[in-house]
């Protein structure tokens, strides 16, 4: 068994079936810049990314839920 963005990726390689009780399943995926970054400008920059509209509709298109 894998994730469903996994099964997404893998496309008709694999078989999906539901199974019932996950859609109030939530996982969490942190994101932070670390205090001993040496670049922590361009930390925040990829967390922009991923958090901004355009990272967050590349996560949706590959089968990831709202933050």
């Amino acid at each position: 068994m894998v994730y469903k963005t996994d099964a997404i990726a893998a496309g008709h390689q694999v078989r999906t079936f539901p199974i019932p009780g996950t859609k109030s399943q939530v996982t969490t995926y942190p994101i932070v810049t670390l205090t001993q970054s040496k670049n922590t400008s361009l930390s925040q920059e990829f967390i922009n990314l991923v958090t901004g509209p355009s990272g967050q509709q590349v996560l949706r298109q590959a089968g990831f839920g709202p933050p």
